[in-house]
């Protein structure tokens, strides 16, 4: 077995995406905008020895995971664990809408961000837990080289867990639309050696 390496994709656009809503258990479909990079994923992502793909339940990742497993000739394997956080009563309003609505709530979460529940929907204690559930069982595979499909959040907290990171460290990362991250997997630990590699970007350059 050569360096082990765990590649994990964001998602390719959708509407709710270019509107800046709080999406976690709903499920949008990819806008054109998401298609393109669902295609231009798949062209970068060829030319990588990929030997597992999987991705999250939710079809934004679905659809794009299906264009890139085309490109790899890799049926995609659908794992819950690999779903976003469920924003509950906040699913589908932009944070300026939440803070006028809730704002009590809002002083709440800051003041405990990982034990804090969304009204409705999950705790971040929740997404981490589906994490770990993952990764424990990620850790026993003899794949090289994995591709993960799914959300912002769920990367964030694989590179905190992967980097020995605290919780709280997961609002440090921004991983965009049909971006992606890419980690050494060393043991039950990781290398960041990718951090955003945007389609977007290439799609401006190209």
């Amino acid at each position: 077995m050569g360096k082990r390496q765990l590649l994990l994709v964001r998602h390719g656009t959708t509407d709710a995406n270019d509107k800046r809503l709080m999406v976690g258990r709903s499920d949008p479909e990819l806008n054109e905008k998401g298609r393109r990079e669902a295609e231009y994923l798949a062209e970068i992502l060829r030319h990588r020895p990929v030997e597992r793909l999987y991705c999250s339940p939710k079809i934004r990742c679905r659809r794009t995971a299906e264009v890139v497993g085309r490109g790899l000739e890799l049926t995609p394997e659908v794992n819950n664990n690999l779903r976003e956080i469920d924003f509950g009563d906040w699913e589908n309003k932009s944070f300026k809408e939440i803070q006028g609505k809730y704002p009590e709530v809002i002083d709440r979460w800051v003041g405990d961000f990982i034990e804090f529940q969304f009204p409705g929907g999950d705790s971040v204690q929740d997404l981490h837990g589906r994490v770990m559930e993952f990764l424990e069982k990620f850790f026993t595979d003899s794949q090289d080289l994995t591709v993960c499909i799914t959300h912002g959040g769920v990367i964030s907290a694989m590179i905190c867990r992967l980097l020995n990171l605290p919780p709280e460290s997961y609002l440090a990362f921004q991983v965009l639309p049909a971006g992606f991250v890419t980690l050494d997997i060393l043991g039950t630990s990781g290398v960041l050696v990718e951090l955003n590699n945007s389609v977007a970007q290439g799609e401006k350059n190209g």
